[in-house]
């Protein structure tokens, strides 16, 4: 029996392996060349978390560019060229022994590094298929890895930009209604490991290297913050904000409540394993990096372009001119990886920059902001043309946004009353809707504000750019809502670089509260406790933010298991039944059969009516004829009419004449049959007249159309 949860492991841990080529090399090398950050000055291992950093920064924008205009195997030589000179930069001099190997490490750099060690062992297991015995058990995050696996597939095996993999009308459609830099990360590691790795696994190594550069970025970003402060060792204050990421909101608390209230009630728990949805969400960490690492990646870009430039305040002109230019760069890999949270921080931008010419603010470094802003606006003029150009539908016509105050689950208790009663309801609901969301950090970071006044910090750069970012942030997110897809992602995703500012905010404050004291999980909760009238409470909500991240990555792990014990229970948007697991596992073993066996440029098609069908999504690698997964860029009514006339195959079609003419009309040369589709109980008429090319308990694969001759060949 093959155990696919080992063939998994195996995959991912060559692909996390294999991934330093695209996540922190080229940075490596771009810091090492431009001097970025102090970088010649700095100890290796801050080196490396620089080129995390930077790589993470430039990367995306660059590796789009080349590829769109050239080839990926220029891509790569680009690639393999860094690498040599990463190898002659910080390797050879070890062996040459030109350079001290320095110091053994010290307590907090280990502690360091046992924190990205245990994320890296953490995300794995939490992400791969988990096999027991004939039972496939996916994440939840599948939800959203259907469209994040193809994504890099299509790159892969198409190019930049990729050819829609879900939507074939008889020509190749190219994907450009989409912001994609993300995926580049995971196509290349997909192409360097070859047969050994496949763009399921590269998508796990992109996940947890995404939050591996998080945590970098935390690193740096303090280092060079606090740099003139009283606080003596940089990397305490990295463990502090590093170990912050395991605390969330009060999620919690209505997730349970409502799922065991529910299970009593309906005899389902609601939520389906996706603890966001009780309320207009800001995500968890965990969430976001887990379930949109391509959000997280994008505000980890937009903080860079921020830092570069507060790192040279003082700096020389070069200085300025170089950290001016790098920021746009990041500044346009933001924008291709995630729109909404790069035009949110362009309205930060004006306004900072507003704000500095009103207080005259470092003005000899002001001319760097326009640099950046240009460089980022003319590196990204040829994704934008993709965007115009793609002639994509969204759900709401004028504008992609509109004005309302942020909704919170409790105004729809009060039943059928004036819409402009219910936006009232919200808007004095806003300070406890925001408790709920952000719990911890919301009240540390109140307490950071009152505390700064005191301290008279109002001329500190850095402090008064978070301010201005985070005020900018919790305004429009408060007010202002996008209406591209049903999914608000603007008020979701853009919240991601506040969050990051209350993390910074947090780890001041309890930095301080420590004092000399180890950090670490116990110390931490200890400190707050002493804290005078507010300490219990934060200690309250410093629980129930761990409790929230835990629940995320139970649920994250179990939901699927917990379908088939049937504790979920029923109806729940996973599986009819308790035969998920055996479902999954033998939707796998038939993806892997036609993957094996049948040519990549092969078309295949399961039930277009199976929404975010998982198995098409996870494992499949063949262009589609047509799905829901990437639906980007396609007109609505295109869509539902394709949609309805290839449904017809599997939901009403009973003879092998009549399923080849809607093949061919359709271009599709593989069917996938499984036991949900009404044409699966046809199959033992169909099997008299054709074979299966393969079939299992609950899946079916059929050649039809014109592939059904080639196939029938001997």
């Amino acid at each position: 029996m093959l155990n696919f949860t080992l063939q998994d492991l195996f995959g991912t841990t060559l692909a996390i392996l294999l991934a330093p080529i695209v996540f922190v090399i080229p940075g490596y090398v771009t810091g090492w060349a431009l001097d970025l950050f102090e970088f010649r000055n700095r100890s290796r291992l801050t080196r490396y978390l620089i080129g995390m950093v930077l790589s993470n920064a430039v990367v995306p924008i660059f590796a789009y560019l080349i590829y769109r205009y050239t080839s990926s195997a220029i891509i790569l030589l680009t690639l393999l060229a860094a690498a040599i000179i990463f190898l002659i930069v910080d390797i050879l001099p070890l062996f040459r022994n030109k350079i001290q190997r320095g110091p053994e490490f010290d307590q907090y750099q280990r502690m360091a590094l046992f924190i990205g060690a245990g994320w890296v062992v953490f995300s794995t297991l939490l992400l791969v298929d988990l096999q027991i015995g004939d039972r496939l058990y996916f994440p939840t995050v599948s939800y959203d890895y259907l469209t994040r696996i193809a994504l890099i597939n299509a790159i892969t095996r198409t190019g930049m930009p990729p050819i829609n993999p879900s939507f074939f009308p008889g020509y190749p459609v190219q994907l450009t209604f989409l912001y994609f830099y993300w995926y580049v990360f995971g196509s290349i590691i997909d192409q360097i490991g070859g047969s050994l790795v496949n763009a399921q696994h590269a998508m796990l190594a992109s996940v947890t290297w995404t939050g591996l550069s998080l945590m970098a970025v935390i690193a740096i970003y303090l280092r060079i913050r606090n740099k003139n402060t009283s606080y003596n060792n940089p990397w305490r204050a990295a463990i502090i904000g590093n170990l912050l990421l395991l605390i969330s909101g009060m999620d919690f608390i209505p997730v349970i409540a409502v799922a065991i209230k529910a299970r009593e009630a309906l005899g389902n728990m609601v939520f389906n394993g996706r603890i966001e949805g009780w309320n207009m969400p800001v995500m968890s960490w965990l969430n976001a990096i887990t379930w949109v690492p391509n959000h997280v990646s994008a505000a980890l870009q937009s903080i860079t372009a921020m830092l570069l430039l507060l790192s040279v305040f003082r700096g020389s002109r070069k200085q300025k001119l170089t950290a001016g230019i790098v920021a746009g760069v990041a500044l346009a890999s933001s924008f291709g990886t995630s729109v909404w949270i790069t035009l949110v921080f362009a309205v930060f931008w004006a306004a900072w920059t507003i704000y500095r010419i009103a207080t005259k603010e470092n003005l000899d470094t002001l001319w760097s902001m326009i640099i950046a802003g240009v460089t980022g606006a003319g590196l990204s003029i040829p994704f934008v043309s993709g965007l115009l150009s793609s002639g994509g539908a969204s759900s709401s016509s004028g504008l992609p946004l509109a004005l309302y105050v942020r909704p919170f689950f409790m105004s729809a208790f009060f039943g059928n009353i004036p819409q402009w009663a219910h936006t009232t309801l919200n808007f004095f609901f806003l300070p406890l809707n925001y408790l709920m969301e952000l719990g911890f950090f919301l009240v540390i970071g109140l307490y950071w504000i009152q505390h700064r006044k005191k301290e008279g910090q109002s001329n500190n750069p850095f402090q008064n750019a978070e301010i201005i970012l985070l005020l900018i942030i919790s305004t429009i997110m408060s007010f202002v809502y996008s209406t591209i897809i049903q999914i608000n992602d603007l008020g979701i995703r853009a919240w991601l670089p506040a969050q990051f500012i209350l993390l910074v905010w947090t780890t001041d404050v309890i930095q301080d509260w420590l004092g000399n004291k180890l950090p670490g999980i116990s110390t931490i909760f200890h400190a707050i406790g002493q804290q005078v009238s507010i300490g219990k409470a934060l200690q309250f909500l410093l629980i129930i933010g761990f409790l929230t991240t835990a629940l995320e990555a139970f649920s994250t792990r179990m939901w699927p298991m917990l379908v088939d014990w049937n504790i979920a229970g029923f109806p729940n948007d996973l599986s009819p039944d308790t035969n998920l697991g055996r479902r999954s596992y033998d939707a796998r073993l038939a993806y892997e059969f036609i993957n094996n066996n049948i040519p990549a440029s092969a078309i295949t098609q399961n039930n277009p009516n199976s929404v975010l069908d998982r198995a098409s999504g996870l494992y499949g690698t063949n262009q589609m004829a047509i799905s829901d997964r990437t639906a980007y860029g396609i007109p609505a009514d295109t869509f539902k009419l394709y949609k309805s006339a290839v449904a017809e195959i599997f939901e009403r079609e009973s003879a092998w004449i009549k399923i080849d003419q809607s093949c061919k009309q359709y271009y599709i040369d593989i069917l996938i049959v499984n036991d949900l589709d009404p044409l699966w109980k046809k199959l033992p008429a169909l099997e008299q007249e054709r074979s299966p090319l393969y079939q299992n308990k609950y899946y079916a694969v059929f050649a039809c159309g014109n592939f059904n001759k080639i196939a029938a060949q001997p």
